[in-house]
């Protein structure tokens, strides 16, 4: 069986986030041993580790930066 995994659940795993944390791991355990196929989307990665930097203090969220640079955000949203 194939499994595309959302963003959330490996969020979950490597954040340990409860109360989906274990229900996540137990998708990889079945994974490691053969009975799933695992994929993830290619900006899965980049989105995991930008969470886990806000989450350890490394970087801003980029609500933190919006806030800051409210009129660079307007201006873009107007290009529309």
């Amino acid at each position: 069986m194939r499994v595309l995994l959302d963003t959330d659940v490996v969020l979950d795993v490597v954040l340990a986030r409860e109360p989906f944390a274990q229900s996540s791991v137990q998708l990889f355990k079945l994974h490691e041993q053969g009975k799933i196929d695992v994929f993830i989307a290619a900006i899965t990665p980049i989105n995991v580790f930008l969470y886990y930097a806000e989450d350890k203090g490394w970087c801003d969220s980029p609500i933190t930066k919006m806030r800051r640079y409210p009129s660079l955000f307007q201006q873009i949203s107007s290009l529309s």
